[in-house]
């Protein structure tokens, strides 16, 4: 059973602040980047368990993807069937709060 990707406000503002920011300089890498992080998210809907474990309590598992420089922090196990997309960060940076 595949499992449906609920991206959350904050993760859809942090892809649009990293897409925008990369936009600056190259559109078509911007572009390219946006949806290469997307299709990547897509990957848990068939594979929720596939990234590692970033931390666990009682809203559910926080896993975490990498895809080049970038994290994707999800949650499985709040919502029955669905994985939320919590946090899109440049690995250089300081993780998130979850």
């Amino acid at each position: 059973m595949d499992f449906k990707i609920i991206w959350t406000d904050p993760a859809i503002e942090a892809l649009r602040e990293i897409v925008e920011h990369i936009a600056a300089d190259n559109a078509p890498a911007a572009s390219r980047l946006g949806f290469q992080l997307i299709e990547h998210m897509e990957l848990a809907a068939h594979f929720p368990q596939m990234g590692p474990l970033y931390s666990q309590g009682e809203s559910g598992e926080i896993r975490c993807l990498t895809h080049g420089n970038y994290r994707l922090y999800y949650r499985v196990g709040r919502i029955p069937a669905a994985i939320e997309v919590l946090a899109v960060r440049h690995g250089a940076r300081e993780q998130p709060h979850l």
